[in-house]
């Protein structure tokens, strides 16, 4: 049988071609390879991880499972869970119930451990709908909030209540989810202004850097009583509350009550802590507490004014963390960091609660208040651009 050169020619390109071909076959990877799917199953419970495993490497898997977080996920930081210890090629998921806040937009990336070291599929984002057991929840939006300086927050058990420094004042309505402006409160003027916010019989009562202990009323401030010492005297940050018929307010050099219907003040003896200042704190059925710059942690009985010092505060130490009281619990920390801590007052014992679902690295000015046991916790995205979580524990 005779053949044309043309037949040659055409049977040398393609030897050429499959011999290429061959050569561009990619060679066993060392390594497994993850693919992270879409979510499924997305609703008020959570949400369900899925993930795929095209390439088992050339050792053993001993441990697979997925991270998320509201930023690129990092395994050092993220929320993660282990969903086995031994697996080769095909698709794996975990239903996830806790620690997926309402509203919030996450990352979710599966991972794999082989010889030691992490390896992780591609990154999936979605919108959450919330889960069974987190605490969190995105509340709302809000634009316009804008005033100088660092910012202070309150509530009179109705509305929120934000007020800057140089007096710029806000209501937020938990119910609308709107926040509109106020009458500027007046006694704050620089940087330095302290400010500390309580409700009594449903008004705001505010103390700052003045002589003065004022009220909010029809949306007008007016003087409520002067006050019998130098708020600037005292040391750290301030704590107000308001218990049956008296105000108060509690730092680290002064503490002090206030009796509304006869207007009289008294003081308590100091919190026996030395060369520290107060950094935080907040009250609970009738009682202060103060985180201090050293870590230490104190109570104050309001009915006898005796301190006692209590376990001391775990966590990342930050100049002012956020306080909060709930179900004989209460929580401590926030800032520039998304690490909160519970502490049972029963048991004087402190565990770690579920973080913050974002990151609080580089956001700008912050706020918090309670409305009807739950907190709320503003964090500015953009100028005057707030995101409003709140926070509220199911146990």
């Amino acid at each position: 049988m005779k053949f044309s050169l043309a037949f040659y020619l055409v049977l040398i390109c393609f030897l050429n071609v499959v011999i290429s071909c061959q050569d561009a076959l990619p060679e066993k990877r060392p390594f497994p390879i993850l693919r992270t799917l879409p979510p499924k199953n997305i609703n008020s419970d959570g949400a369900t991880f899925r993930a795929e495993l095209i390439a088992d490497g050339d050792s053993p898997i001993t441990a697979y499972g997925f991270i998320w977080d509201t930023v690129e996920p990092e395994f050092a930081s993220a929320n993660k869970i282990e969903v086995g210890t031994d697996f080769s090629m095909g698709k794996f998921d975990k239903r996830i119930e806790s620690l997926l806040a309402k509203d919030a937009v996450y990352k979710v990336r599966a991972y794999a451990f082989q010889n030691g070291k992490a390896i992780y599929g591609n990154t999936i984002s979605f919108t959450s709908l919330g889960s069974k057991a987190s605490a969190w929840g995105l509340e709302a939006k809000v634009t316009g909030v804008m005033g100088g300086f660092s910012t202070e927050g309150g509530s009179d058990d109705q509305f929120g209540y934000v007020i800057f420094q140089l007096g710029e004042s806000f209501r937020y309505d938990p119910v609308k989810k709107t926040i509109s402006s106020l009458q500027n409160y007046p006694a704050a003027f620089n940087s330095g202004s302290q400010l500390a916010m309580c409700t009594f019989r449903e008004q705001l009562y505010v103390f700052g850097s003045t002589s003065n202990l004022y009220k909010l009323e029809n949306n007008n401030w007016s003087v409520a009583s002067p006050l019998p010492f130098n708020f600037g005297n005292f040391g750290g940050y301030y704590q107000a509350l308001s218990d049956n018929d008296f105000i108060y307010l509690i730092s680290t050099y002064g503490s002090y009550a206030y009796d509304v219907a006869n207007k009289l003040w008294y003081q308590f003896r100091p919190v026996p802590a030395s060369n520290t200042s107060s950094k935080s704190g907040t009250f609970y059925q009738g009682k202060g507490y103060l985180v201090m710059y050293d870590k230490t942690f104190w109570e104050l009985d309001t009915a006898t004014g005796i301190w006692t010092q209590k376990a001391s505060y775990p966590g990342i130490f930050q100049d002012r963390l956020v306080g909060y009281g709930h179900n004989d619990k209460l929580y401590f920390g926030l800032n520039q960091l998304s690490e909160f801590w519970e502490y049972d007052i029963s048991l004087n014992q402190w565990q770690p609660a579920e973080r913050f679902p974002g990151s609080l690295k580089n956001v700008g000015r912050q706020f918090y208040f309670v409305i009807d046991s739950k907190l709320y916790y503003g964090i500015n995205e953009r100028l005057g651009d707030y995101t409003i979580w709140g926070f509220e524990p199911k146990n």
